[in-house]
């Protein structure tokens, strides 16, 4: 396939990059990710900060190791 390449040891860019397809990482991704479009995953993801305008969840919020704690959302109900 024209312009394909292999990255084996990171990938730095110094200008904006664009990725089409599926991007798979077997290891922590520590620094920023920027997107413009929907972020999907089919694993968890988790952060320790961050900030968010909306976010969709199905009828609860619970805390790890903890499964009697939660908050559970049903029909206009917390």
């Amino acid at each position: 396939m024209a312009n394909e390449f292999i990255i084996k040891n990171g990938f730095h860019s110094k200008g904006d990059s664009q990725i089409t397809g599926s991007l798979t990482s077997d290891n922590l991704i520590t620094t920023h990710v920027t997107a413009s479009g929907n972020i999907s995953s089919s694993a968890n993801v988790i952060g320790v900060t961050g900030s968010f305008d909306h976010i969709t969840i199905g009828d609860t919020i619970g805390r790890s190791g903890d499964p009697d704690t939660k908050i559970t959302f049903s029909n206009d109900d917390i």
